[in-house]
């Protein structure tokens, strides 16, 4: 709705563990309607980053595969979250430089 309504996001945290819908649920859902209702091409969306209490790879993969960009363990430093932009600064960078080049 935000976008619809004029607004627009670089990045979204979400939780795994949220009440009502997890971070996985909420993640397909955003970049479904990303995707084919807003009709955005994926380097043209927001940014995705997955918050969990949990330290196993599993989760990571599986955020990853619902398409988060990234994903961390809690408690968050500061340093985590500049890590971890750096991350997504040069994924984006590759991206697009990719896409371009392939016209996608």
């Amino acid at each position: 709705d935000a976008y619809q309504n004029g607004m627009s996001y670089k990045v979204i945290f979400t939780d795994f563990n949220m009440p009502i819908m997890n971070g996985i649920e909420s993640t397909r859902l955003i970049r479904h309607h990303f995707s084919n209702v807003l009709k955005m091409r994926s380097y043209d969306q927001p940014f995705i980053i997955g918050v969990t209490g949990h330290a196993l790879d599993l989760y990571k993969e599986e955020g990853i595969k619902a398409g988060m960009d990234e994903v961390m363990s809690k408690p968050l430093y500061l340093d985590d979250l500049k890590l971890g932009f750096r991350r997504l600064a040069i994924k984006s960078e590759d991206y697009i430089k990719i896409c371009k080049n392939y016209n996608i």
